[in-house]
């Protein structure tokens, strides 16, 4: 069996090192992982972000450059299950009619655990033209992606592995299912639906026994990406010498009460030299978040998704906020506040906390975490992610058959 991924995104490299737990898993079963990149199908004249992908041995890269060679390659690789992850966007639509030309087995998984609010990103910081710009893009595009699947013009997704519980149980009570039970030939986007740990929880236990608490480790945030520009105020844009200035002064003052050096993990769309010239006096790295998280002491963060890493290893956690930051992130902050329970700070105020008593706060917050963490995630440190996918398709051969 050939297990690759397809991919419309610019930023491989990126895109690899958000993968990078299931790859190592998946080729430790398959060998190699082929990895289709999709996106200069769209953007034809786009620099694609791929030289740290280049280096690694397991993974095939292909490039299409139009759709004719996709389809001639999905022609030739019939064995290939593919894990399709793209969103139901009407400039993906080309791709997902290519892929329904083929019986490849499709699977879309969900095992990182981010959260998001279509109301808090798309809607409640945008004006009016952004407004019908993001219900064209999202509502308007997942309705008739839904149309096109019914009529079987789109493919159905074979399995969906999601980690998420409230996620599967919100798929599954839906109208579409709901439509599905009474009439079984009816067809949604996901045929079956499965639950798959989180990721990183197969190791754990390893992690838990080799991880240390050395550093305050600060995950940066990508206020400049397409996803925050799309939606932005340019209240970041304006004050940010300002909020770096800000936030500098408040890690100096969190390593002077805690006593550990300070560690940046810079988001991979941010540039990595910029940071080390203003931040002199911290370490400052990039593609390195993991690691850092695992030999914490302390996680500071706004509203990464790297911090689902932490809850997991049960790390203490701050999350920072300030005005001037873009609505958009400041409002996604106040979203991950009320899903977890940190010890919640302002950046503009200087921390005068005693010691023993920030540590006391931080200490109850983090055992709080731990329920919350089992309430949204199905995690299960003994699950062999390869061989439940490995199962899965072969329920699906022998079906098909």
């Amino acid at each position: 069996m050939i297990i690759g991924e397809i991919t419309p995104t610019y930023n491989l490299d990126r895109y690899v090192d958000l993968n990078r737990s299931l790859y190592y898993n998946l080729q430790r079963k398959y060998k190699k992982i082929q990895i289709i990149s999709c996106h200069k199908l769209i953007y034809k004249n786009s620099k694609i972000l791929n030289k740290n992908i280049k280096n690694q041995k397991y993974i095939n890269l292909f490039e299409p450059k139009t759709y004719l060679e996709l389809e001639n390659y999905l022609e030739k690789n019939k064995d290939l299950v593919i894990f399709n992850n793209i969103s139901p966007k009407f400039y993906h639509f080309r791709i997902f009619y290519s892929l329904s030309k083929f019986d490849n087995i499709q699977l879309s998984l969900n095992n990182m655990g981010n959260f998001s609010s279509y109301k808090t990103e798309n809607w409640k910081n945008v004006n009016i033209s952004k407004k019908i710009y993001f219900l064209y893009l999202k509502q308007m595009a997942h309705l008739a992606f839904r149309i096109l699947t019914i009529l079987n013009i789109f493919k159905q997704i074979d399995i969906h592995f999601e980690t998420r519980l409230d996620l599967k149980k919100s798929y599954q009570n839906g109208m579409s299912y709901k439509i599905k039970k009474m009439i079984p030939f009816f067809k949604t986007r996901f045929k079956i639906i499965k639950k798959i740990s989180l990721r990183n929880s197969q190791v754990d236990k390893i992690k838990l026994k080799n991880s240390s608490a050395k550093y305050i480790t600060f995950l940066d945030e990508g206020f400049v990406t397409g996803d925050a520009m799309d939606r932005e105020d340019n209240n970041f844009l304006k004050n940010k010498d300002k909020y770096y200035l800000d936030l500098k002064i408040y890690l100096r003052s969190l390593q002077k009460i805690l006593q550990k050096r300070i560690i940046i993990c810079v988001h991979p769309v941010n540039d990595l030299n910029f940071y080390k010239s203003l931040f002199k006096e911290f370490y400052v790295c990039k593609y390195r978040t993991d690691h850092y998280i695992q030999n914490s002491y302390l996680c500071v963060f706004h509203n990464s998704s790297a911090i689902v890493n932490a809850l997991l290893l049960n790390k203490k956690i701050i999350c920072i906020q300030s005005k001037l930051m873009s609505k958009f992130a400041f409002n996604r902050t106040e979203m991950f506040r009320r899903l977890f329970s940190f010890v919640n700070h302002d950046m503009h105020q200087l921390i005068n906390a005693d010691k023993k008593k920030l540590i006391k706060q931080l200490l109850l917050k983090s055992k709080k975490n731990i329920n919350e963490v089992k309430k949204y995630y199905h995690i299960d440190p003994q699950e062999n992610f390869s061989e439940t996918i490995f199962n899965e398709v072969n329920k699906i051969r022998q079906s098909n058959s």
